[in-house]
């Protein structure tokens, strides 16, 4: 994952010269500490800061032309950060060589491990369970939204040649990468002492290079912030 952070640094982004991606031989990738952070340390030098530039929002995904035109089509109006979002990544995971967010979406997982992705075999043990009735809802949910802009991808990637897939399944995928690595920037204006207007406006949902690749703990002994420049 050397490329993954020459490239985030590339863009903009800085990271803790203490802070590794490692990916052990028997379990997941994930950012690791090569030593014990004293408050100070972090103080001079924090884990890592994400540019405003790099925090991609739903004003962020709403730049983007093909992003609007499906957009207009979605029943749901308007459409959530969410369906932004994951309509972003879709598009310019799409795009390939040619979007300029190649070295995030490389650094995604390749595939969705939630029940929204289990195999017929799997959602036939889910049949009359709680769970199975609600990744069917959730299933139905994402092909409604889907069906609204599938004929929109479709003349886009005919009319710009882009090689990349926007079926279903990418969607799917997107939307969970979302709903799994997204923060919501509200949940910090509301627990901030702050008057100041939020630097991203009314965005809410935001994923963020590299700091999205964090756990999450019930116990955590790390905080992220979001500075007045709009950098988190």
């Amino acid at each position: 994952m050397g490329d993954f952070t020459l490239a985030f640094s590339a863009a903009g982004g800085t990271v803790n010269r203490y802070i590794q991606i490692v990916a052990p031989p028997q379990g997941e990738r994930g950012v690791f500490v090569g030593k014990d952070i004293t408050g100070a340390e972090l103080a001079a030098e924090p884990l890592v800061r994400v540019p405003a530039s790099l925090v991609i929002t739903a004003a962020v995904a709403g730049c983007s032309d093909i992003v609007t035109q499906c957009c207009a089509e979605v029943s749901d109006s308007p459409a959530s950060d969410t369906v932004l979002l994951a309509l972003f990544l879709l598009t310019e995971k799409a795009r390939g060589a040619e979007s300029q967010w190649q070295w995030y979406l490389d650094a995604l997982p390749r595939a969705g491990v939630n029940a929204l992705h289990f195999d017929e075999r799997d959602m036939n043990a889910l049949t009359g369970t709680p769970l199975g009735r609600a990744v069917e809802a959730k299933l139905r949910q994402l092909r409604r939204q889907y069906s609204c802009f599938m004929a929109t991808l479709e003349r886009w990637k005919q009319s710009t040649g882009v090689d990349g897939l926007v079926s279903f399944e990418v969607y799917k995928w997107a939307h969970a990468i979302v709903l799994s690595r997204a923060i919501s920037l509200h949940s910090f204006a509301e627990t901030s002492d702050s008057s100041r207007p939020p630097p991203h406006g009314d965005c809410d949902r935001a994923l963020l290079p590299y700091l999205d690749m964090f756990n999450h703990s019930s116990h955590p002994n790390a905080f992220w912030t979001v500075s007045s420049d709009g950098s988190v």
